[in-house]
């Protein structure tokens, strides 16, 4: 247990982009795809 609270402590929650960036344009169609391919396939999948 103490070793598991040792490497949590370590680890830092570090942001990629801060709140005025914006990702690489290459980045966001690839997870905007993505995203519109979960929302299709959900959609059709109960049928």
């Amino acid at each position: 247990m103490e070793h598991n609270q040792i490497s949590r402590s370590r680890l830092k929650a570090e942001l990629i982009y801060s709140l005025e960036e914006k990702p690489p344009i290459g980045g966001t169609i690839f997870a905007a795809m993505q995203h519109l391919m979960v929302i299709v396939v959900s959609i059709m999948a109960p049928l």
